[in-house]
């Protein structure tokens, strides 16, 4: 496999994920701006939607959306560690809160702090819309060690949006303190260390 990212992009997900499942991979940048990899091919040839994370299969097939891209690299992981069975009902939980984190963290909160384009009030609503949804996911993580129960590719997933929004100027409150104890813990784990360390170096470098 091959996994197409951008340093602190949400495809940071994914290399967590995949070392949490000791998987081998290659790893090859992208250039987000101009679309173009670190060996020089053109992004937009990858996918045509010419975002990260996209993952290249052994059998040259490309997968994307980062939602699926960490389902995929969970199946691959024979233990189950990160993705409960096909067709249980803690398999949906993880689905369903995949799916609440790209929607409502990711693409409506993350994405418009992250954008230049955005203006600086519109940026004060998402903060306040961010505020809601991260209440209901403190509330959530008061009663349990991981988003989706236990611990799966969900908390790759949310834990790169938490590590990115202070990065942003979203400054975390102090009363989400299950929300904040949760991302201490994970920073513990020795695959969220790793690839944290991996693209803070590929950032300084620049």
């Amino acid at each position: 496999m091959k996994l197409y990212f951008a340093p602190f992009a949400c495809s940071l997900a994914a290399r967590i994920a995949l070392y949490e499942a000791n998987l081998d991979s290659e790893f090859e940048r992208v250039d987000l701006r101009n679309k173009v990899t670190d060996s020089g091919m053109d992004f937009w040839s990858v996918t045509a939607k010419g975002k990260v994370s996209a993952l290249r299969l052994d059998n040259d097939e490309v997968i994307t959306e980062n939602p699926v891209v960490l389902q995929y690299i969970a199946d691959q992981d024979e233990s189950g560690a990160l993705m409960p069975a096909f067709g249980s009902v803690e398999r949906y939980e993880v689905v369903s809160w995949l799916s609440f984190i790209s929607s409502e963290i990711h693409k409506m909160g993350v994405y418009p702090m992250a954008a230049p384009h955005v203006p600086a009030e519109m940026k004060a609503v998402t903060s306040e819309l961010l505020m809601t949804q991260l209440k209901l996911v403190n509330d959530r993580l008061s009663e349990n060690d991981y988003i989706a129960g236990q611990f799966s590719v969900a908390d790759t997933y949310l834990f790169w949006a938490l590590t990115l929004l202070p990065k942003l100027g979203f400054e975390m409150p102090e009363e989400l303190t299950a929300l904040n104890a949760y991302h201490g813990r994970l920073m513990q784990r020795p695959a969220f260390q790793k690839a944290l360390q991996e693209e803070a170096v590929l950032v300084s470098s620049n």
